[in-house]
C-alpha cells in the first residue's frame, strides 16, 4: 500500500514514560499462578513488542480476565497488565475464554430449510467457522448491516439476516461504554494532510480501527515506543506519532539514572544471554579504519574503536539482536559506504516487510476471487428462480381458466346424466310391474347411469381439488416473487460490495507491488554507492560539509522518507569514535554525543526524527559517562556526515578524548572497554524500554 509520507512534527520528547491503566475489570474467568523459578515480564500488552509493564514474582496467585493467543490478561498491583502462558498455570472458573456479551439484545430461528453458514465476522469475507442448523435457537448480541452476531457451541460468531428470524427484546441493551484510563496524560492533535490510520494496537501488525482526521484534536492516555494511545469516537485506539502532535500535561517521568544493567553490574562482561532484543536490529559503525582515524603517539583509533563495537556486538547478539557492522577489520571505509550499508539494509527489511504484506493481499485476492464466484452463482440462481415463478404466474392463470372450463363441462355432464337417471326412473314406475324381463331392462340401464353420474361427480371433485390447490399455489406466488426478487437484490447487493473489495483490493495490491519495486530499485542504488565511490558524490552531500546549498538527491529523499516508516522503528544506527582536540591541548576530557535535528541543516533536509535521534544519544551519553567513568561533556545538535546521511534513529558517540592521557588509559583498558560496551547495551535497552 503506498504510503502518504507528511512532514514529522517533531516532538521534544527527552524521556520514556509509563502511564499506569487502572480498571475494573470484568468479572475474572479464572486464576494464575507464576511458575517461573523467580519473576517473569509482564507487559502493557499481548504480545513482546509491547513495553514491560515490571515483574511477576513466582508463586504469585492473580485473577485472570481474559485470554489472547498465548497470553493472560491478569490484574497485579492494581494494574491490568498482561504475562505469557509460558510462565503462568491457568485454571479456570468455568467462563469461556471468549466471554460473550454481558447481554444478549435479543433471540434468533435459523430459517433455512437445512442449514446456513456461520463466519468469523459480518461479512463474506471473513472466513467459515462452520454451519447453523435449521430452527436452531440462538441468542442475538449484535447487528451489522445485515448481518447479526450469535452465540452457538459457546463460540461468537456471525449469520446473515436472511437466514435468521430475530426477535429484540423490548430494549436492547446498548453497546458498553468503553473504559479509559482514569485521566489522559495530554492531548495530541492529528498533522496528516487529511487522514491518517488508527490501530488498535501500538503497531503496524494490528487490525486497522479506522481513520482520525487531520486536525483531529484527541486525548493522549499512554505511549509504546512511537505509538499514542487516544480515544477516538468512544474507542481506544493507537496512532503512530509521525502523524500526532503530543502536547503533554505535565513534564515527563525523566530516564533513570545511568545504572549497570539490569541484574548485573558494568564490570559482567559479556552480559547472560536472553532474548530482551529479539526482533530489534542495531547498525554499529565503528567509525573510521587505517589511516582515515585519529591517532595520539602508539594510540589508533581504528584499533580501539573497532574494539568497542566488537564487544558490544557480542552483548547484543547475547541479547538476541542482529547486528550489522560497517567494518570489521582495520580497513578503512569511506563514510559513503558505511551510511549506505544502513540505507541498504533499511530498504532491504522494509522490502521484506511489504512482501509479506503483498503476499497476504493476495491472499484475500484469491478468497475474494472465490466469494465472487459464489456470489455470481448465488445471483443467476435467484434470477432463474425469479424467472420461473414469473412463467409459473403465466401459466397458472392459464390453467386455472382451463381448469373452471373443465369443471363447468363436466358438471353439465352430471346433470345431464342425473336427469336422465330421473326419466329413468319415471319410466321404471310406469313399467307393467308383470312385465319382468322389462323392468330389469331398466334396472340395468338406471344402474348404468348412476354408475356414469357417480363417476362423473369424482372427476368433479378432483377438478375441485386441482383448483384449490391451483388457487393456492397461485395466492401464495406474489409472496414467493417478492421473496425470490429480495434474495436477488440482497445477492446483487452483495455482489456490488464484492467486486468494490476487489477493485480495491487490486488497487492496493498494484500500489504495494509500485512500492516493492521501488525499495528494490533503491537497494540496487545503495550497492551502487557502496561499490563505486565517484558514484558517491552523486547521492550525498559532501562529508562535514554543512549548509552548503546542496539539495538532497530525490532516492535518497526517496529512502529518508521510507524511513520513517513504523515497521523500521526497530532499526537504530549508532556511530562509535574517539575525541581529539586539534590544537596539542591535552586538557579536554570526556564523553560528548551528537545527533541530527530537523533544523541543523535545513537546506538539505528537515524531515529527521529529531526526538528519537535526541533521546538515543542522551541514554548513550549518559550510560557510556557512567559504565567508563567519564566526564559527561553534553548531548549536542550537530550536522556530522554519518547523522545526517541516514533517517534512521542514529546518534554518534564520542567516548573520550584520546589526547587526554587519563581518558586514553581507559580507551586502551580491555576492562573499561567492556564496561562501556555493557554502558551502551545498557542504553539500547531503555531505548527500546526492555
Amino acid at each position: 500500500m503506498k504510503k502518504k509520507f507528511l512532514a514529522v512534527c517533531a516532538l521534544v520528547i527527552m524521556s520514556v514514560f509509563v502511564v499506569s491503566v487502572y480498571a475494573s475489570a470484568a468479572p475474572a474467568i479464572g486464576t494464575g499462578i507464576c511458575t517461573a523459578k523467580s519473576r517473569c515480564s509482564i507487559r502493557l500488552g499481548a504480545g513482546i513488542q509491547f513495553k514491560k509493564a515490571g515483574t511477576l514474582p513466582a508463586k504469585a496467585n492473580v485473577p485472570v480476565y481474559q485470554q489472547s493467543g498465548k497470553w493472560y490478561q491478569i490484574s497485579y498491583q492494581n494494574k491490568l497488565v498482561w504475562v505469557h502462558g509460558d510462565y503462568l498455570r491457568f485454571t479456570s472458573n468455568g467462563s469461556s475464554s471468549v466471554p460473550a456479551p454481558s447481554a444478549a439484545i435479543g433471540t434468533g430461528i435459523c430459517t433455512a430449510k437445512s442449514w446456513c453458514n456461520i463466519r468469523t465476522g459480518a461479512g463474506t469475507q471473513f472466513k467459515k467457522a462452520g454451519t447453523l442448523p435449521a430452527k436452531a435457537n440462538v441468542p442475538v448480541y449484535q447487528q451489522s448491516g445485515k448481518w447479526y452476531q450469535i452465540s452457538y457451541q459457546n463460540k461468537l460468531v456471525w449469520v446473515h439476516g436472511d437466514y435468521l428470524k430475530v426477535t429484540l427484546n423490548s430494549t436492547p441493551k446498548p453497546d458498553p461504554q468503553p473504559e479509559t484510563p482514569a485521566q489522559a496524560i495530554g492531548s495530541g492533535v492529528c498533522t496528516a494532510k487529511s487522514w491518517c490510520n488508527i490501530r488498535t494496537g501500538a503497531g503496524t501488525q494490528f487490525k486497522k480501527a479506522g481513520t482520525l482526521p487531520a486536525k483531529a484534536n484527541v486525548p493522549v492516555y499512554q505511549q509504546s515506543g512511537k505509538w499514542y494511545q487516544i480515544s477516538y469516537q468512544n474507542k481506544l485506539v493507537w496512532v503512530h506519532g509521525d502523524y500526532l502532535k503530543v502536547t503533554l500535561n505535565s513534564t515527563p517521568k525523566p530516564d533513570p539514572d545511568p545504572s549497570p544493567v539490569p541484574g548485573d553490574s558494568y564490570d559482567a562482561f559479556p552480559v547472560a544471554a536472553n532474548s530482551r532484543l529479539k526482533g530489534k536490529a542495531v547498525i554499529l559503525d565503528p567509525g573510521h579504519g587505517v589511516g582515515a582515524g585519529g591517532s595520539y603517539g602508539s594510540y589508533k583509533e581504528h584499533e580501539h574503536v573497532l574494539s568497542f563495537a566488537n564487544y558490544l556486538k557480542q552483548n547484543l547478539e547475547r541479547s538476541g539482536a542482529t547486528v550489522i557492522m560497517t567494518r570489521t577489520s582495520s580497513a578503512n571505509v569511506f563514510n559513503y559506504n558505511r551510511v549506505s550499508l544502513a540505507n541498504k539494509y533499511s530498504m532491504e527489511v522494509l522490502e521484506s516487510v511489504r512482501q509479506r504484506d503483498l503476499a497476504a493481499l493476495k491472499t484475500q485476492e484469491t478468497s475474494l476471487s472465490q466469494a465472487l464466484a459464489a456470489q455470481q452463482n448465488a445471483l443467476l440462481a435467484s434470477e432463474q428462480e425469479l424467472a420461473r415463478l414469473e412463467t409459473l404466474a403465466g401459466n397458472s392463470s392459464q390453467e386455472l381458466s382451463a381448469l373452471n372450463d373443465s369443471i363447468a363441462a363436466k358438471t353439465r355432464e352430471a346433470e345431464e346424466k342425473h336427469k336422465a337417471m330421473l326419466a329413468k326412473r319415471e319410466e321404471m314406475e310406469a313399467a307393467d310391474p308383470a312385465d319382468t324381463d322389462l323392468l330389469e331392462a331398466l334396472q340395468d340401464e338406471l344402474n348404468q347411469l348412476s354408475g356414469d353420474w357417480e363417476a362423473l361427480k369424482e372427476e368433479e371433485s378432483d377438478l375441485l381439488e386441482q383448483k384449490a390447490l391451483l388457487e393456492e399455489d397461485i395466492a401464495s406466488l406474489p409472496q414467493k416473487q417478492e421473496e425470490a426478487r429480495r434474495q436477488k437484490e440482497s445477492a446483487a447487493e452483495t455482489l456490488r460490495e464484492l467486486e468494490k473489495q476487489s477493485q480495491s483490493l487490486a488497487e492496493e495490491i498494484r500500489e504495494l507491488s509500485e512500492t516493492i519495486a521501488e525499495l528494490q530499485r533503491l537497494q540496487k542504488v545503495m550497492a551502487s554507492v557502496i561499490s563505486n565511490n565517484a558514484l558517491a558524490e552523486t547521492y550525498y552531500d559532501t562529508p562535514y560539509a554543512s549548509n552548503n546549498g546542496r539539495v538532497i538527491h530525490p532516492d535518497l529523499k526517496k529512502i529518508f522518507e521510507y524511513q520513517k516508516d513504523p515497521a523500521l522503528d526497530h532499526i537504530i544506527y549508532i556511530s562509535i569514535h574517539t575525541n581529539a582536540t586539534g590544537d596539542g591541548e591535552t586538557g579536554a576530557n570526556g564523553t560528548v554525543t551528537y545527533y541530527m535535528s530537523s533544523t541543523a541543516n535545513t537546506a538539505y533536509y528537515r524531515g529527521y526524527d529529531e526526538a528519537a535521534n535526541k533521546r538515543l544519544a542522551q541514554l548513550l551519553l549518559d550510560q557510556v559517562s557512567a559504565a567508563g567513568k567519564f566526564n559527561k561533556r553534553g548531548n549536542i545538535a550537530n550536522d556530522f556526515f554519518m547523522n545526517r546521511e541516514t533517517n534512521l534513529p542514529s546518534a554518534l558517540v564520542e567516548i573520550g578524548f584520546h589526547t587526554n592521557a587519563s581518558d586514553r588509559a581507559k580507551l586502551t583498558d580491555a576492562h573499561y572497554q567492556k564496561r562501556v560496551a555493557n554502558g551502551m547495551l545498557a542504553a539500547i535497552y531503555n531505548y527500546f524500554g526492555v
